[in-house]
């Protein structure tokens, strides 16, 4: 039983308002732990996760930033706000990869033609983990080549229209797919860590 999803008229379920449901359960669960923080179970580190962007998509990046930071569980990376010492920048990615548990390419018809991008997304690849959960503008499913292509399950897409807020509204319901995934998938490790604990 499906209790809460939302059926159609045909009595069939409502995969929006299945997502959209989820949203709910686990953003209720992670505000229970925030009120209930003098609880040890709840004290863990935020798991980082490395968003590769090309410039073009910058303001894409910056809000997929900003509603990351404000999660509980997740701390986004991007590497210029890391610029250390003597690193040269492709130390520097390649440090913030390996460092990162979850890596999210935001992946347009710009940025599919960016080298650094590609290279990044490769990197990340060859670490086993490293949980890869693309950003796709759905108008380049067709050629996506290499690492991350159709034939693989892409579940959080976007599109771009004339209309700029459309675009926008397109792009923040993608990211906050990834969030939610992000966070449940991360409440679902504490829990079974919490229980382990009580054993």
């Amino acid at each position: 039983m499906k209790y809460g999803i939302p059926r159609d008229k045909d009595g069939n379920y409502n995969l929006d308002g299945a997502r959209a449901f989820e949203d709910t359960h686990w953003q209720k669960m992670i505000s229970n732990m925030t009120k209930s923080r003098n609880h040890s179970w709840v004290q863990y580190p935020k798991k980082k996760v490395f968003i590769s962007f090309m410039n073009d998509d910058r303001d894409k990046m910056k809000r997929l930033k900003r509603a990351m930071t404000n999660s509980e569980l997740m701390k986004p990376h991007i590497v210029e706000d890391q610029r250390k010492g003597a690193l040269n920048l492709s130390e520097l990615v390649k440090q913030e990869i390996v460092e990162c548990d979850f890596f999210v390419p935001i992946l347009s018809e710009l940025s599919i033609k960016s080298q650094w991008v590609n290279q990044e997304i490769g990197f990340a690849t060859a670490h086993d983990h490293i949980e890869i959960i693309p950003l796709v503008q759905n108008s380049i499913m067709e050629v996506l080549k290499g690492f991350i292509h159709k034939e693989i399950q892409l579940s959080y897409n976007f599109d771009e229209y004339e209309d700029s807020k459309k675009s926008r509204s397109s792009f923040r319901n993608a990211y906050k797919g990834v969030i939610s995934y992000i966070e449940s998938k991360l409440m679902k490790d504490i829990d079974h860590s919490h229980l382990k604990n009580h054993d």
